[in-house]
């Protein structure tokens, strides 16, 4: 049974379908580039600009200010 296959991708799938950007790094591949999933290193957690955006975003008043 592959992880991959069974719970990975479809996982991806429904949040792609949710509007989710997907950084889909397919089957076996163990990534030795932080880049490829937009960090600047392992050690950051969140995608810090993206988490920000999202957090005024989501956080604006009935008349739209922040």
């Amino acid at each position: 049974m592959s992880e991959y296959t069974n719970v990975e991708c479809p996982f991806l799938d429904k949040l792609s379908k949710l509007g989710w950007e997907e950084i889909d790094q397919e089957t076996g591949f163990i990534p030795f580039d932080p880049c490829i999933g937009r960090r600047a290193s392992f050690r950051e957690v969140i995608l810090e600009q993206k988490f920000k955006v999202a957090l005024k975003r989501i956080n604006l008043t009935d008349d739209g200010r922040s």
